[in-house]
């Protein structure tokens, strides 16, 4: 990893070069425990520049790509985002995310579009967070329309 003042968006969307940008927090254990998973496959990948930007309330970077949680990992390929991990688990996942950010853009593995939904986009891993992905129709908290009673409850 790189030690480097922190880019703006607008270096970011002018880089040429494959970049891992790594939106955490110096005290948050989540990034912590990630951090020797990203740095075993990060030493696979040379030609990747990979920059930690330390992130919080009002830092314009990690707002313009959205990060609600830490660490999120945001793969840009010419200035587009090519991926994104949100807490990931493990070294796969990591490494399928740089497949994909060094994946030919011709090929069928490429990823297609801009990221959707929350927590990543389509070829993120599915979202690893303690939040557990998009919002279900099921979940405890929301109440059915037909009745006062939770839609789980029997």
């Amino acid at each position: 990893m790189q030690a480097l003042q922190t880019p703006t968006r607008a270096d970011v969307d002018a880089s040429r070069e494959p970049l891992v940008l790594e939106f955490g927090a110096a005290w948050c254990g989540i990034c912590r425990s990630t951090e020797p998973l990203i740095a075993r496959v990060a030493q696979q990948y040379p030609g990747v520049r990979h920059i930690r930007i330390e992130d919080g309330p009002g830092q314009a970077l990690g707002r313009s790509f959205g990060v609600k949680l830490w660490p999120t990992f945001v793969f840009v390929r010419n200035g587009e985002e090519a991926a994104r991990l949100v807490r990931p688990r493990d070294e796969d996942e990591i490494a399928a995310a740089f497949q994909l950010l060094l994946a030919d853009v011709g090929s069928a593995g490429a990823y297609p579009g801009k990221p959707r939904g929350f927590g990543g986009g389509r070829y993120a891993a599915p979202y690893s967070g303690s939040y557990g992905g998009e919002f279900r129709s099921d979940y405890r908290g929301t109440r059915s329309e037909d009745s006062d009673r939770f839609p789980s409850d029997g």
